[in-house]
C-alpha cells in the first residue's frame, strides 16, 4: 500500500497544481477583459 499511496499522492498534487494553474490564468484573463472594457466605454 506504501507505493500505491505515493503515486495517489503525486497524482494528487498534480492535479491540484493544474486546477491552481487553470485558477489563476482564469482570473488573469477576467482582469484583462475588464479593463478592456473599461477602455472600450471612454
Amino acid at each position: 500500500m506504501g507505493s500505491l499511496g505515493f503515486v495517489m499522492a503525486v497524482t494528487l498534487i498534480i492535479w491540484v497544481g493544474i486546477f491552481v494553474y487553470l485558477y489563476t490564468i482564469d482570473r488573469s484573463l477576467r482582469r484583462l477583459e475588464r479593463e478592456e472594457e473599461e477602455k472600450e466605454e471612454l
